[in-house]
């Protein structure tokens, strides 16, 4: 199964290929082991939940945004009527591996598991994954922020259940300019090369031209800089309310990928 999921990212790709999904796996892994993450949920289809939609969350990315494929009226907009489009598309091609007229009987993870829980668990990666949209992204940080101040109030443990593993396996998708900046600067660039691309072709549609894609506009240390402090910060502060080992391991990484940013920005 999960030789078939590596197959089936496009590795033409210069970003969401089977190296990004890889790299989102072990992220989440290492947020639910090394720091505590599973305190919220250990629960056995939970955890494996989790890993699952981790390893499937962009398998068959095409290498362009829900943005270019909704302006460009793609039969996957038509198929998702707009909505999540990319994140739809990659649960269902997954799980059709295992499940419907076209199931391959050699990639079912499930035969030895009960109905119910067969169940659970696709609704459960169903949710992780179209929460990877980024158009959801500030909506999620908020919640999941007064969930926690809520749940810090109401119970000494904190245990916040799904809704933070979830929010992990988000923020493992966005966690680049959380890891060290020889590490940082490597996704950087790929994930600007895979925006220009994009960029290259909604201009030779006639396409709107979308935000970071333009090749000759999007300076990338600005593009980074603001990226962490509007987007990764804010996020990763949430997470550390969660885990303080998360906090501790991971806030002094961010702001010293900030300086990196603001420092390229300011020796030009």
């Amino acid at each position: 199964f999960l030789r078939s999921i590596m197959g089936g990212y496009n590795n033409d790709n210069a970003y969401h290929n089977s190296t990004h999904g890889a790299d989102v796996l072990q992220s989440v892994n290492s947020i639910l082991i090394r720091m505590d993450g599973k305190r919220h949920s250990s629960a056995d289809l939970d955890l494996f939940s989790v890993l699952l939609a981790a390893a499937i969350h962009d398998v068959k990315h095409p290498g362009r945004n829900n943005n270019f494929l909704i302006n460009s009226k793609s039969d996957l907009t038509l198929l998702y009527n707009d909505r999540s489009v990319l994140e739809n598309m990659h649960v269902a091609s997954a799980f059709s591996r295992v499940m419907g007229r076209k199931k391959e009987k050699e990639l079912d993870i499930f035969k030895f598991m009960k109905p119910d829980r067969v169940k659970l668990c696709r609704e459960r990666c169903i949710d992780a994954v179209l929460h990877t949209d980024m158009s959801k992204h500030f909506t999620m940080v908020g919640q999941m922020k007064g969930l926690v101040m809520k749940n810090d109030k109401n119970s000494e443990e904190g245990v916040l259940g799904w809704e933070a593993l979830s929010y992990i396996l988000h923020l493992a998708d966005i966690s680049n300019q959380a890891k060290d900046i020889s590490i940082a600067e490597q996704w950087t660039d790929r994930c600007l090369e895979e925006f220009f691309n994009q960029g290259d072709e909604e201009k030779e549609l006639g396409l709107p031209v979308s935000l970071l894609c333009c090749r000759t506009k999007t300076d990338r240390a600005e593009s980074q800089a603001g990226f962490i402090k509007y987007v990764i910060q804010p996020s990763f502060e949430v997470l550390g309310m969660m885990l303080p080992t998360a906090r501790d391991e991971i806030n002094s990484i961010i702001e010293s990928n900030l300086n990196f940013w603001e420092t390229e920005q300011t020796t030009k």
